[in-house]
């Protein structure tokens, strides 16, 4: 019985030493690798709703509360976002005053054929209709903020009294109709709240002197993400090593970007990558900065060096990043496929597949049923140094 008991307690120390020795390769692993941290990044969205070069938007009256589409109008005209700087935005005043039919108002443009008709007399190409679904707003006792001079230092110190914040709601339909051919290309809707839109757009819950300002003219940015390419806020993951050579400079690099300031972290990490190359998190860095700057060619092929086994997974996800909003820079400003074309081609550049032949595993070689065979032809260096699929 002790034989037994000494052996149970001989198995449990071994086990327990084989733990702390995985769990001790785990922690080296973690510290040589290090972790992922998600910082925001600003990119180009292309329009929701393909409208063509030259686009020329005639904005329809909004159906529904009168004020609300009085200062929704006003509030679309001074959001107008900077690469739809040279598009031409007929208001419907605009349109009231070359309607081929005499109106009262501009509440008869509500009306599909008439509004098309006046959208075609002041040559525009598309035309906007937009309805109010949900409208959760008091209007009776706001005014239009007159402009005025900011004291940034203020809007910058001064804490917002949660009891004094309103909450409401817009949602707004929005059609967007192709005016020779008087048909829809497409559909968008614009749905925020005001906690959404003060956390979407700091910029304007810092100018905007109330609430119900600052919902309306969040929505009318939102509204313009569809006829129109847009910069919006998104998140990528960089790489913060511990532990190796350069990993504090990589993790400065990181600081910088995570305010801001991209050039300064492209900076830390090209010092860091040509002195330390075989540093990957500062090669995987450095592309994700290149990209920062639009310069999405150079930066798939330096994550090309962020390579071996302290890179882990994360230049796969990143290229498959880059491929997408390098897709979609190129969409938002109109331009042609680069020359190299893409990371992950469309469907239809691809080859056509082939069904592959069924294997007979009777014909299959003897070595192919020992694992980790050494194929016959191989020398041990080729077999040993194989690339590593993760």
């Amino acid at each position: 019985m002790l034989a037994i008991i000494t052996r149970s307690q001989s198995l449990l120390d071994t086990r327990s030493t084989w733990f702390r020795v995985a769990l001790l390769v785990g922690i080296c692993w973690v510290a040589q690798t290090g972790c992922r941290r998600r910082i925001p990044i600003h990119v180009w969205q292309p329009a929701q709703v393909e409208t063509g070069p030259h686009t020329k938007i005639a904005l329809a009256p909004v159906a529904g509360d009168s004020e609300l589409a009085r200062r929704f109008e006003d509030a679309l005209m001074a959001q107008r976002p900077s690469a739809s700087a040279d598009v031409a935005l007929f208001t419907s005043e605009q349109l009231l005053a070359r309607s081929p039919v005499r109106l009262a108002s501009t509440s008869a443009l509500n009306n599909d054929s008439i509004a098309i008709e006046a959208a075609k007399a002041v040559g525009a190409t598309v035309l906007l209709q937009g309805e109010v679904v949900t409208s959760d707003m008091d209007l009776s006792g706001t005014e239009r903020p007159q402009p005025s001079k900011v004291d940034y230092n203020n809007l910058f110190f001064a804490k917002r009294n949660q009891g004094d914040s309103k909450q409401e709601k817009l949602l707004i339909s929005w059609r967007v109709v192709d005016v020779d051919s008087s048909k829809t290309i497409g559909t968008h809707v614009t749905s925020l709240r005001t906690e959404e839109a003060r956390q979407q757009y700091p910029d304007l819950d810092a100018l905007s002197q109330d609430d119900t300002d600052l919902l309306i003219s969040a929505s009318a940015r939102e509204t313009w993400k569809a006829v129109s390419p847009i910069v919006v806020q998104d998140e990528v993951k960089l790489a913060v090593p511990y532990f190796q050579l350069g990993s504090w400079s990589v993790r400065r690099g990181v600081r910088a970007a995570k305010r801001g300031d991209w050039q300064a972290a492209e900076k830390h990490w090209q010092r860091t990558a040509d002195i330390f190359w075989f540093n990957a998190a500062a090669q995987h860095n450095l592309a994700i900065a290149m990209a920062a700057r639009e310069d999405f060619s150079n930066a798939k092929l330096q994550l090309q060096k962020a390579t071996g086994p302290l890179a882990f997974r994360l230049p796969h996800e990143s290229l498959f990043w880059l491929d997408s909003h390098h897709r979609a820079y190129y969409q938002a400003h109109g331009l042609p496929k680069p020359s190299e074309g893409w990371a992950f081609p469309d469907p239809e550049d691809s080859p056509p597949l082939t069904p592959a032949p069924p294997i007979e595993l009777d014909a299959l070689p003897w070595w192919t049923a020992i694992p980790f065979a050494k194929p016959p032809g191989w020398t041990w260096v080729d077999w040993l140094t194989q690339p590593w699929v993760y």
